[in-house]
């Protein structure tokens, strides 16, 4: 009988509120060193991470509101939907810019989920908060 292994064991959430509408920004290479080892031992980013992008170097990068993270990293550009697993090295990612999305479900990097500033949502005019209650 067929079966599903995984090599984490960690809950993954779904933060689309509605599939449509649904546009995302042009792929482009994250910039992994910004990721911090987890408990797994893994580097991780994320469902949910609100990103920007590094002037430089043309990477996406963690949003800081101080812009902690290159040049152009205190503008956010867009919301990861899916989960990625950088542990082997970085990848290509493409954020959510128009979209509904569960807040509960979403962070800037570092933060707790459900903690969206005003700020970003002020820059993400596109993108519909909503509450899972």
């Amino acid at each position: 009988m067929p079966f599903r292994t995984s090599h984490e064991k960690r809950q993954h959430f779904d933060v689309l509120a509605e599939a449509q509408p649904l546009s995302i920004e042009r792929s482009r290479m994250f910039d992994s060193s910004y990721l911090a080892i987890d408990a797994d031992y893994m580097y991780v980013l994320d469902e949910g991470t609100v990103v920007a992008v590094d002037s430089t170097t043309s990477k996406y990068v963690p949003y800081s509101l101080g812009a902690s993270y290159g040049t152009g990293s205190g503008t956010p550009v867009g919301v990861t939907i899916t989960h990625y697993d950088m542990t082997y090295g970085a990848q290509a990612i493409a954020p959510a810019v128009h979209a509904t999305l569960l807040e509960d479900y979403c962070q800037i990097y570092g933060g707790a989920k459900g903690t969206i500033s005003a700020a970003v949502k002020t820059a993400l005019p596109l993108i519909m908060w909503r509450n899972i209650s």
